[in-house]
């Protein structure tokens, strides 16, 4: 069952690091107001992905 919530957690945090990039920005970065260079909205999506992708694979691995 702790497998299960984790797995659903790092998908989650995969899908809002894809939709919402900017989101992370702001939370992380410490001056908020600036805006965030293309390459950290594209290098974040792309790790978004990742983390989504392996959250799906380690879910079908966990229910087989």
């Amino acid at each position: 069952m702790l497998y299960f919530l984790l797995e659903i957690i790092i998908i989650v945090y995969g899908l809002l690091l894809a939709v919402k990039p900017d989101f992370w920005w702001k939370v992380t970065n410490k001056n908020p107001n600036q805006t965030p260079p293309h390459s950290y909205l594209r290098n974040t999506r792309i790790m978004g992905v990742i983390f989504a992708a392996l959250g799906v694979i380690l879910l079908l691995l966990t229910l087989i």
